[in-house]
């Protein structure tokens, strides 16, 4: 009887970060958190829940925390090349919003959390491509060297053809190469893999918002995103987004309600959509609404924040002549984000 309720407990414990690692795949930031929050204090010891949770803790800025998850589930299980990747990033995103005399200390720390991983693991793509990004942005004091950085996609691909193809393009976005070649890299990384996620969600990102854009193709790669990650928000939200920016109103609903399906506590789709709609003059009234509806809620970490629904808002209202509801979402985006000028010169210009 013991073993079996032993048995059961872990088949209950490896469930429950099944399920956790779903929410994370699929970026659902805040049910994820919720599960952390509640499964935390019992699982201080389970290496895989504990990744799951540093990666939950950084989707939210909690970098300290994360990094403290992070560390004790490589301590854990030491040989995991996943868990020793996870402080890489925790690591690269303290460096990245630390002061100038901090940052070269926090450069040397990635580098040694990425050697590791990739001793751990050399053919680990993610530790590669961070490794490319590392050689092409850190200083040459640190072990920056822009020739290893594009010697890097080669090597990649010779793991996947696919991510070799997708670091090309990322590798030509900092290089500031013209969009065309950009785009001819990502679409070498779909040939090479008609069900690689990213590699169309560049592409649906880029024939939508870079000139010049082509809405018909970024609505294809979107489709092709959602039939490979039908529990993902984003190629929905990309989809809405073009949907109402052409007025086909009933296919922006249907895309908004499938996003919810998936996700009913993201209401992402609903911005993208006013804002389209915004952009283009098109039912303000339906664009307020979307706006209010977004607002109403916490967003997930990685979509659109708050003091920019407000701003979009308060531009939607101007456009309305409904100028003191205007002055009063200027102030509210400002008191979120006081450092963007664009929202301060707005608030000046409306109160004369």
């Amino acid at each position: 009887m013991t073993r079996i309720l032993l048995l059961l407990a872990a088949s209950c414990a490896l469930s429950g970060a099944e399920d956790l690692a779903g929410l994370v795949e699929n970026r659902r930031w805040k049910r994820a958190r919720a599960e952390v929050d509640r499964d935390l204090p019992s699982r201080k010891n389970d290496p895989r829940f504990l990744w799951l949770a540093s990666r939950v803790r950084m989707a939210f800025n909690q970098l300290d925390e994360a990094a403290r998850l992070g560390e004790r589930a490589r301590e854990l299980n030491p040989a995991n090349a996943d868990y020793q990747h996870q402080l890489t990033e925790v690591y690269g995103s303290q460096a990245q919003q630390a002061s100038l005399f901090r940052q070269i200390g926090l450069g040397r720390k990635v580098k040694k959390s990425m050697d590791a991983t990739l001793a751990l693991n050399p053919r680990h793509i993610q530790g590669m491509f961070v490794l490319m990004q590392y050689y092409y942005m850190a200083p040459s004091l640190i072990g920056g060297d822009k020739a290893k950085a594009r010697a890097m996609p080669a090597e990649i691909a010779k793991v996947d053809p696919a991510e070799g193809a997708y670091a090309e393009a990322r590798l030509a976005i900092l290089d500031k190469q013209p969009v065309h070649v950009v785009r001819a890299a990502f679409a070498r990384s779909v040939v090479a893999n008609p069900r690689f996620y990213r590699g169309h969600m560049a592409l649906a990102d880029s024939y939508a918002n870079v000139k010049p854009t082509d809405p018909a193709r970024a609505a294809a790669h979107a489709r092709a995103a959602a039939a490979i990650a039908p529990g993902r928000v984003e190629p929905y939200r990309r989809l809405a987004g073009l949907a109402a920016q052409q007025g086909r109103i009933a296919e922006m609903e249907t895309w908004i309600a499938e996003a919810e399906r998936v996700a009913p506590e993201d209401r992402s789709c609903r911005f993208a959509a006013a804002a389209a709609l915004a952009a283009e003059n098109r039912e303000p009234g339906r664009a307020e609404t979307y706006f209010r509806q977004f607002l109403a809620s916490e967003p997930e970490p990685d979509s659109f924040p708050l003091w920019m629904a407000r701003w979009r808002l308060a531009q939607l209202l101007e456009k309305t002549g409904r100028i003191a509801d205007a002055v009063a979402e200027l102030q509210a985006a400002a008191r979120l984000k006081p450092d963007h000028e664009g929202i301060r010169s707005d608030l000046r210009r409306l109160k004369g």
